[in-house]
Formats: C-alpha cells, structure tokens, sequence
C-alpha cells in the first residue's frame, strides 16, 4: 500500500510539473524561425542584387508577396518589382518569371514600396520612379498585377500608371489601399512652388485618376509630412497618416471638420509607423541612448489623431542586439500590428565588426519588451551572415514574415517566426 501511495505521489508531482512547464515551453516557441519555411526558416530569393524590400503582404492562400526594388530586372537601374513565394517558401513558378513579376517604368531607380490585394487576386503596387528632367525628377508609379504576375492590360497604361501630381513638380508614393467599390487610394507627397505637402490621390478601377476626389483627383493633407499611412471608416471617411498625425478626409476628399473618430475598417501602411484600428499612431524611432553617444537604439510610441503622445504606452529603448560587441546601430525599419494588440518592430543591429542581424521585437499591449517572444523580447537572427529587415507581414494563423536583404550576397532575405 506504501509503495502504491509514492508512486501515485510520483505520478501527480509529474502531471502538475507537465502543467505548470508546458505554457513556458509554449511561449518558449515565440520567436522562433518556423522548421517548416524554406531553408530553416528563411528563404534567400535567387536574385543578383535585391535593394529594398519594402512591403509584405500575405495572400489568403498563404502565398507571400514582397514589393522591393531589384537590380538587373527590366533593363533599369532599379526595378520595380514583386516577389511571390509559396507558403512553403519557394518560389511560385506560376507567378511572373520564376516568382518574380516586375514593371518597366523609366531607366533610373524604379522602386515599389506599397502593395495591396484586391477581392479578386490582382496585385497593386505602388511606388516611386526617377525621371531624366530637371523640372520632373521623380514621379508616382503604380502597376496593377494580374494573379499570375502579369501586368493588367485594363489598369493605366497595359498595366502601369506614372503620375505627377497636378501642379507638382515632383511625387512620390508610399502606400496604397484598396476600397469597397474597387477604387484605389494612393498616399505619398509632392513637391509644390509653395511647398512641400502629403497627398491623397484617388484612382478608378481601370487606373484612371479620379477627378472628382480633391482638387482633380488630388487632396492635400495640410502637413508637409508625407503620407504612409491610410485608413477607411465604416462611413467612408479616410484617414491619412502624415507625419504623427492623423488627418481625416470625407469622401469627397476634403478636409472633415468634425472631430469625431471612428473605428478603421481596413488600412495600408509604410515604414516604422502605421494607424491602429482607433486611429491612433504607432511609431518605432531610431533614438540615441544617453548612455553611450555613438550607440543608437530603437523606441516605440503611441501618439493620439493629434500627434500628441499616449501616457498609457511607455516602451523602452531597446538594442536588437543584446552582447557587450553591440554598440552601433539598432535601427527600426518596419512595424505591424498583432490582433491582440502587441506590437512588432523590424530593423538591424549591427556589432562593434559592422556585421548586421536581422532584428525582431514585440512589445505587449501597454509597450514593454513581451518576455514571453524571443529572449525578453528581442529576435536577432544572422541568417546569411549579414542582414537587415526592413518589412513585416502577418499571416492569418499569427506566424510572422520579416523581409529584407542580405547584406553580405545582395538577395532578398524573406523570414518567417513563430509567434506563439
């Protein structure tokens, strides 16, 4: 009888250990790179040169998108491409060239920095393109993609649109966001002879701008921030991120004087910061330690419509590399947005050697370091030797995909995470 009763002690010790180990063993796994991505977890895409990776977007059926600027596609200095990899990680071979689809826009740099995915499985991008005149440097490109990487002979011209905001000399752009009624906004800036200002141009469906949105299809912000952030209410109201604020356009594209704020129905964002579903602004900041004058860190804020910041977020400085060799640059890139509110920041860390790793960071809810993602936090992962991530993109299931480029081949690097 004893002996029945140590072991049935011995066997309850054991299931209360199982149960008290296995949520840390679970949340242990956050952070990791997922055994089921490409080569360990990441991919390097057969590409001579990559120079940007600048947007991830995940399709439905979990092939992953990447928009970037490539060298050595389309007779450009820079091209304006899109990358499509399966969930697994290869290549699709039913997408453009061997996963790789580009647009030709002019013979200098050639940059898509925004995509979006329409309800039917083409593919906008939006970006930026040089032009040879000293009156016109740069321009706004977009190219409409068909699902197999094709250009869309129905949008703009066979597929691509180069724009000029009217009465500007020079545009760019940043972002782009597809509506209910398959118009497409694209937000960006522009020079003007008065000055520098973020705008919104409306386009219809077949790549046309739409005159009546704005000023001829154009509505400035008022900021002489660029935009890259959108978002859209329920009622069809636009909100523009420009800068660190959050400006509100009616459907109309004119300023809304109202000041009430609704709930974001769907949004597009570029860079290290981006609108949350109550219109508020997330922003990660390369910011210098006052500890060390030659070390620059990274912090994240949270700022009201406004611009003015939220007590109730408090983030701290934070280095994606944690070792006593890290005293250079940590510097954000790119940030996304979980569904339960954590925040995911990208950028590098680079080393005292000047070698670079890739660097992830997920902040809870209320802005401190998640202990329960990485080590405290913090991912930096070396995966061909010397990385950087500039994008992210969430898949439905949670896994986090960080694309950037590997500073030591020259290609695309496309990561995927764990994130419980």
């Amino acid at each position: 009888m004893l002996a029945m009763k140590i072991v049935h002690r011995c066997v309850s010790l054991w299931i209360a250990a199982f149960f008290m180990l296995a949520p840390a063993t679970a949340s242990a796994k956050a952070g990791k790179l997922d055994p089921n991505f490409g080569n360990g977890g990441y991919v390097l895409f057969p590409q001579e040169e990559a120079y940007s990776a600048n947007d991830v977007k995940v399709q439905s059926n979990g092939r992953i998108l990447v928009a970037g600027d490539m060298a050595g596609t389309a007779n450009a200095i820079g091209g304006f491409s899109v990358v499509r990899l399966l969930a697994n990680g290869r290549s699709d071979p039913r997408f453009g060239s061997a996963g790789l689809a580009v647009a030709q826009f002019n013979s200098g740099l050639n940059e898509a920095n925004s995509l979006a995915i329409q309800p039917d499985g083409k593919i906008v991008a939006a970006g930026n393109t040089s032009i040879d005149s000293p009156t016109h440097p740069a321009a706004m490109a977009i190219a409409r993609f068909m699902p197999n990487g094709a250009l869309d002979p129905r949008f703009g011209s066979d597929g691509t649109l180069q724009l000029i905001v009217p009465g500007a000399t020079s545009s760019n752009a940043f972002v782009a966001l597809v509506l209910p009624n398959k118009k497409i906004l694209i937000g960006g800036g522009a020079m003007f002879p008065s000055g520098e200002s973020g705008v919104v141009v409306r386009l219809t469906p077949n790549g046309t701008v739409d005159t009546s949105f704005g000023a001829s299809g154009v509505a400035k912000t008022g900021s002489s921030f660029q935009v890259n952030g959108l978002g859209l209410q329920a009622d069809g109201k636009i909100v523009a991120l420009s800068g660190s604020t959050a400006v509100r356009l009616l459907k109309n594209g004119s300023i809304d004087p109202q000041s009430a704020r609704s709930t974001l129905i769907a949004q597009a964002h570029f860079g290290m910061s981006m609108l949350t579903p109550d219109e508020k602004t997330l922003q990660a900041d390369a910011v210098h330690d006052s500890q060390s004058g030659s070390d620059t860190d990274t912090q994240a804020f949270r700022l009201f419509p406004d611009g003015s910041n939220d007590p109730s977020f408090v983030s701290p400085i934070f280095d994606f590399l944690r070792s006593t060799d890290d005293i250079y640059q940590n510097v954000p890139f790119g940030i996304a947005l979980q569904p339960d509110g954590s925040v995911l920041i990208a950028g590098q860390g680079q080393d005292s050697n000047a070698v670079y790793e890739g660097g992830l960071a997920r902040l809870t809810p209320s802005g401190p370091l998640d202990p329960t993602f990485g080590h405290g936090g913090i991912v930096a992962s070396a995966l061909d030797g010397n990385d950087q991530f500039t994008s992210l993109g969430l898949q439905p299931d949670g896994k986090i995909v960080a694309a950037g480029l590997s500073l030591r081949s020259g290609s695309l690097v496309i990561a995927r995470y764990l994130s419980q």
